[in-house]
């Protein structure tokens, strides 16, 4: 009756009305603090800043430090990115650029406040005594931020199956409170007869030693930052302790529950984020595979199925049951949200988890908690040498071979059916239905791997940048511009499994179509770059692609597929309009020509390009055309679609310019109203796909569209 009451009054509660209307885009006047301490990026700082009347939250952008806590008055410039609709693209989060301070006041008093000051203090600190990738590190593991970790150093985590050490999670903090707990309950055993007595009267040693384990996890449970992963597992420890206090002992399963039951109550939103569906899941699954329904079990049995070990042996089967049934719950949402998948995860989560969780952590922590009680770090030098060799350790699991495999996201119904199969059997303990799970894996690897290899362009939502991947039919991956900052291309180039891209092609040197360049060629490791040969390239780029400058008549061909380079040359130059013109027209013009059907890529030519262009005729005749800038009205502009003829025609842009546009082609798509754009060749003709009508959900209250809801569930792109 008490959580049906709760359930009826808690939307009520939660729903008040805010005192200060919500954040907007524009420019307004916030009064507020600052809640966390900056995060350095390039150019500036990334700071929380939370207003005082309302309680939102928004991060400042700036290029300055603010003391944590500090009252400010600020004039901001609130931006609400729009979500792009893409496979793989993130929900963008809602930011703010600092125009000027107004005002500053004292420091607001609160609990998180008061954690964070010390957290500024520690990152100072640690930052100050160890080398970069050693502080990097030890910050992660006691404060939280990775902002300022090296791009290699987490990709090696990444690739090795380690990510998880990097974030704060249950493993660090169940662990730390077993060995602070192990080692004072020992401590109490072992202390003079006569005080053991008197301690006893009221307090098992295991009780003492509960009491003062608390104010350190407290302690610790702020200056981490007080994430969902580690908010779990101090509410599980928490009500262990209080059964310890009570003289009574729970079930695992009920503490994991009410943990999650506090998690939702403080914020419902936290059920879709990405830590608290990893965590849970974790420890559900290692719960049920070692300890069954049941925790009251003898902590060396590890289930009735498991065969007997050695004593020699145990331990090391033990952490590797354990390893296998996390990455058993959590393999699909890994590969769902982050698109891989690490074969060396389980032998380096057996060396590196234990080394990094029993010895660097406590080192790491110890360490904190005596300079923010002492004003000294003793353990420094240890500390450091026992980073080193946990770095050393990760970097080497992932220089091996296949360490890191990209994967395709899988359908959301593939998820579905995976852990129905997995709950079936934990609650029936019937091996049959473990068929469902394995089913959910292999169907979607099969038809991956049995799917034909056909040219396909998709289109990406850049808003007003340009960026499209072509998929050619011998396995090859060219990625035509960037748009602005490559964040489109990054993400759906991982959404389906691709980590390499064997041509990166810069139409022209405009940052709406250049912008990326550099973290596509860093992050993806691009083997050639073709550009229209008049492009500079001020500091290189790293890793050295092959630069190839193109021009009119150059073809080149490979299995199933011809492309031809129409413009420009070596002769072409424009006669009127300023260097933005002249950039434009000098932009690369591709012509991909498949087993059957074409695809015609002009970048931001303008007029003069354009007709140009028009004398060769029937060359430029293709099936498929984007459409140069953006669509922008002209009268070349027109003339050279009738030329072209496309069956189908794609524009790049937030607000398509030009209606007239639709009457040239057959079909016209926007990114703005239609999201990405694939279109394949097929025997029978072009087959397109949509993001809006193919992939995104709707919301309805028909059941026809709620039908085609659920048949967007078996399809990733």
């Amino acid at each position: 009756m008490v959580l049906l009451a709760l359930g009826l009054c808690y939307p009520g509660l939660r729903g008040a009305p805010p005192d200060e209307p919500l954040l907007r885009s524009g420019n307004m006047t916030v009064s507020g603090y600052f809640r966390t301490p900056p995060v350095k990026l390039m150019g500036g700082y990334s700071q929380e800043f939370q207003l005082s009347r309302s309680g939102e939250r928004l991060d400042v952008l700036s290029g300055r430090e603010f003391e944590t806590g500090r009252e400010h008055k600020l004039r901001l410039r609130v931006m609400s990115p729009v979500e792009r609709k893409n496979p793989g693209a993130s929900r963008p989060e809602q930011y703010a650029v600092l125009g000027h301070v107004r005002g500053t006041g004292g420091i607001y008093g609160s609990v998180s406040v008061f954690f964070n000051r010390l957290r500024e203090r520690l990152n100072r600190q640690i930052s100050e005594r160890f080398e970069p990738e050693t502080a990097a590190l030890v910050m992660a593991v006691t404060t939280g931020p990775r902002a300022g970790m090296d791009y290699g150093l987490k990709e090696a985590f990444r690739a090795s199956g380690l990510a998880h050490l990097l974030s704060i999670s249950g493993t660090h903090f169940g662990l730390l409170f077993l060995l602070m707990f192990g080692a004072l309950r020992t401590a109490l055993k072992h202390l003079p007869v006569w005080t053991l007595q008197r301690l006893t009267v009221y307090l098992t040693p295991s009780q003492a030693a509960a009491l003062i384990c608390v104010p350190f996890l407290l302690l610790y449970l702020g200056i981490s930052g007080a994430r969902v992963p580690t908010v779990r597992s101090f509410i599980m420890i928490s009500l262990f302790l209080f059964g310890l206090l009570a003289g009574r002992k729970g079930d695992w399963l009920n503490f994991l529950v009410f943990a999650a039951l506090a998690l939702v109550l403080l914020s419902p939103a936290v059920l879709s984020s990405i830590s608290f569906q990893l965590s849970f899941l974790a420890v559900l699954f290692i719960g049920f595979f070692l300890g069954g329904r049941n925790s009251k079990k003898d902590d060396d049995d590890i289930g009735e199925e498991a065969p007997a070990k050695p004593s020699v042996l145990r331990y090391p089967w033990k952490v590797l049951m354990v390893t296998l049934s996390a990455t058993a719950g959590i393999a699909p949402l890994v590969v769902y949200y982050f698109h891989y998948f690490s074969v060396v995860s389980p032998a380096a989560n057996m060396v590196v988890t234990p080394l990094v969780c029993m010895v660097f952590v406590p080192l790491s922590v110890a360490g904190s908690f005596l300079y923010l009680l002492t004003g000294s770090f003793p353990l420094e030098s240890v500390t450091g040498w026992v980073a080193g060799a946990s770095i050393y350790l990760v970097k080497a699991f992932s220089l091996a071979p296949y360490s890191s495999v990209s994967v395709p996201a899988p359908p959301v119904a593939a998820l579905l059916f995976y852990y129905f199969g997995f709950l079936f059997y934990f609650i029936s303990r019937n091996e049959k239905f473990l068929a469902v799970p394995v089913l959910s894996v292999l169907v979607p690897l099969a038809l991956f791997a049995v799917s034909d290899r056909t040219l396909g362009v998709t289109f990406l939502d850049a808003r007003n940048g340009d960026a499209s991947v072509v998929e050619l039919p011998d396995g090859k991956v060219i990625v035509v511009d960037t748009g602005r900052h490559g964040r489109e291309v990054r993400s759906y180039l991982r959404h389906q499994g691709i980590s390499s891209i064997d041509v990166l092609v810069l139409t022209h040197a405009h940052d709406d179509h250049a912008g990326g360049a550099a973290g596509l060629v860093r992050d993806f490791g691009v083997k050639e770059i073709w550009d229209n040969g008049r492009l500079l390239y001020p500091g290189g780029f790293p890793g050295g692609p092959v630069r190839r400058g193109l021009k009119r008549g150059d073809v080149i061909e490979g299995e199933g597929y011809t492309i031809s380079v129409l413009h420009p040359y070596e002769g072409f130059y424009t006669g009127r309009g300023g260097s933005g013109t002249a950039i434009n027209n000098d932009s690369l013009v591709l012509r991909v020509q498949g087993r059957a059907r074409s695809f015609l890529f002009a970048g931001d030519i303008g007029a003069e390009a354009m007709e140009d262009i028009l004398h060769l005729g029937r060359h430029i005749k293709s099936d498929v055309l984007k459409i140069p800038h953006h669509g922008r009205r002209s009268a070349a502009l027109y003339a050279f679609i009738r030329a072209v003829s496309p069956e189908v025609a794609v524009v790049s842009a937030a607000t398509p310019h030009g209606g007239g546009v639709r009457s040239m082609a057959a079909r016209v798509l926007s990114s703005d109203s239609d999201g990405a754009v694939l279109i394949k060749e097929g025997s029978d003709g072009l087959r397109v796909k949509t993001f809006v009508s193919d992939v995104e959900l709707k919301k309805t209250l028909r059941f026809k569209e709620e039908l085609s809801n659920i048949k967007k569930l078996f399809v990733a792109w």
